[in-house]
C-alpha cells in the first residue's frame, strides 16, 4: 500500500483504538458521579457538559495519533510518501527512539486510564456494599456486576498493546524467516561441499 494512503488508514485506526477506552473511562467517571455523588450528578452530567465531554474525548483520543505521526513526519524524507510498503506500526518507525517514544505514549494512556477506572470502581464497590447493608446476596450481586464491568474495561484497555504485539510478531516472523534462510543456505553449502568431496574421490579413484 502507498505510504500516503496508509497514513490516512493509520489515523482512522489509531483514533478508533484510543476513542474506545477513553469513552469507557468517561462512562466510568459518570457512573462514579451517579453513585458516589448523586446530588451533583444532574449538575455535572447536564446536556451542555455532555457535549463538552464528547469534544474532550475526541481531543484526548487524537493527541497520541498526531504525536506519533509528527515523529514520523520529522524523520521521514519526502520520497517516502510515494513508496509502497506493508501498512503496519513498524512502517512509522525509522529510528529506534521512535519505537520507544510510541510505546511510552501508549503506556502513559494505559496507566492513566487504568488508575482512573480502578479508583472509580473501588469507590463504587464500597458504596454498593454499604448501601446493601446486611443483605449479602444483594451485595454479592452488585459486586459481581461491578467486577464484570471492570474486567470488560480491562480488555478494552489491553487493545492499546496491540500495535506493539503486532510489531513483536512481525519481528519474530522476520527473524524466523531469516533463520530458515540461513539454515537453507547452510544446507546448500554442505551439499555442495559433499558433492565436491565425492567428485574429488571419484577423480582420485580414476587416476589410480
Amino acid at each position: 500500500m502507498q505510504v500516503s494512503l496508509c497514513i490516512v488508514f493509520y489515523l482512522i485506526v489509531c483514533l478508533s483504538i484510543f476513542v474506545t477506552p477513553v469513552t469507557l473511562t468517561a462512562m466510568t467517571l459518570e457512573r462514579y458521579v451517579a453513585i458516589c455523588l448523586p446530588l451533583r450528578h444532574p449538575e455535572l452530567c447536564s446536556l451542555h457538559n455532555t457535549q463538552k465531554c464528547i469534544l474532550i474525548i475526541l481531543t484526548v483520543s487524537s493527541v497520541p495519533c498526531f504525536i506519533i505521526l509528527s515523529t514520523f513526519f520529522a524523520a521521514a524524507s519526502s520520497s517516502v510518501y510515494t513508496q509502497h510498503k506493508l501498512c503496519s506500526m513498524e512502517m512509522f518507525v525509522s529510528i529506534p527512539w521512535q519505537n520507544h517514544f510510541n510505546f511510552a505514549v501508549y503506556q502513559f494512556y494505559f496507566f492513566i486510564m487504568s488508575i482512573t477506572i480502578t479508583f472509580s470502581y473501588v469507590k463504587i464497590m464500597k458504596v454498593a456494599k454499604a448501601a446493601s447493608g446486611e443483605n449479602k446476596k444483594s451485595t454479592w450481586k452488585g459486586l459481581s456486576t461491578v467486577i464484570l464491568h471492570a474486567f470488560q474495561l480491562l480488555l478494552c484497555l489491553i487493545q492499546l498493546w496491540c500495535p506493539f504485539l503486532e510489531s513483536a510478531a512481525l519481528l519474530l516472523m522476520a527473524g524466523w524467516v531469516e533463520r530458515r534462510g540461513e539454515e537453507r543456505r547452510g544446507e546448500e553449502r554442505r551439499g555442495e561441499e559433499r558433492r565436491e568431496r565425492e567428485k574429488r574421490r571419484g577423480e582420485a579413484a580414476m587416476t589410480q
